[in-house]
């Protein structure tokens, strides 16, 4: 697997600071951890299933702000 750079890791981490943004009563936290996760998804998942990545995040997803990070 490969590895994330520093930036990556930041980035992810300063956008789990916005987690709490996106709520809904559908998909609950789905997006924020979308959101969170989309630099590091963009670099590890391969060129024809980033779509298939991505949407797989936009699906329900509850959890306590923070333990999210």
């Amino acid at each position: 697997m490969e590895r994330l750079s520093g930036k990556i890791l930041r980035n992810c981490i300063l956008r789990g600071f916005l987690l709490q943004a996106s709520w809904g009563f559908e998909k609950m936290q789905g997006l924020g951890a979308l959101f969170v996760l989309a630099p590091a998804l963009r670099r590890l998942a391969p060129e024809g299933q980033r779509g298939e990545y991505f949407r797989r995040y936009l699906d329900y997803f509850n959890t306590h702000p923070f333990m999210a990070m």
